[in-house]
């Protein structure tokens, strides 16, 4: 017969009991009930950024703007297919919308910028020496070009870099690195396409100060 366990709840002080599982159940069980579980959850370092960055800082309007409406209807069609959900969710597994890094495939500014500096692209930067310091961290992050000796991350971005979302993921992105050891610089897509041989001076400027 399972014994009962009694604990205090840190968050509103209840007390409460709940029948044990096993050891590891009764070292999991803190909470009295989900609403304060919750609540915990909600004070982490991060989390109200994060969701204000999902969601947005307002909400109940009611209205969707029209090409959302769009991007739901194609998604719904492309799940509704037994074969596309096959292969895509292994993909999926395991992730969140903060395991971003990397583009998956080159930009024309990044195969430019990796011709002329010979560094290396899609460089994945392993995490878990900080998985304890921040929340839903990717085992790695890649960065666009790097140079490992000198711990230099470059990141070529986008215009989709100057919406909120991404904007949190790339300072997220910047601390993690950060805490990491590395230096991330950034330039705009427009920038490199513009004047490519001005911004592989600054590249080596940086690659050589850090020498």
């Amino acid at each position: 017969m399972r014994k009962r366990i009694s604990k205090t709840c840190p968050i509103c002080g209840r007390d409460f009991t709940f029948r044990s599982s096993g050891e590891a159940n009764n070292k999991k069980r803190v909470y009295c009930s989900n609403t304060c579980a919750g609540k915990y959850r909600s004070s982490l370092p991060g989390r109200m950024e994060l969701f204000e960055a999902t969601i947005g800082p307002k909400r109940g309007t009611g209205k969707m703007p029209e090409h959302n409406y769009k991007n739901s209807e194609h998604m719904k069609r492309n799940w509704a297919d037994p074969a596309y959900r096959a292969c895509v969710l292994p993909s999926y597994q395991g992730k969140t919308f903060l395991s971003r890094g990397g583009n998956g495939q080159p930009t024309k500014p990044q195969l430019i910028l990796a011709d002329l500096t010979g560094l290396p692209m899609e460089y994945p930067i392993p995490t878990a020496s900080v998985r304890d310091r921040f929340i839903s961290l990717p085992h790695c992050y890649k960065v666009d070009l790097a140079d490992p000796d000198a711990k230099l991350a470059i990141e070529v971005d986008g215009r989709t870099h100057d919406q909120p979302k991404w904007k949190f993921l790339d300072q997220r992105k910047t601390e993690v690195l950060n805490a990491l050891g590395w230096t991330v610089v950034r330039f705009k897509n427009e920038e490199v396409l513009a004047n490519p041989d001005a911004v592989v001076l600054e590249i080596e400027k940086l690659r050589k100060s850090k020498e």
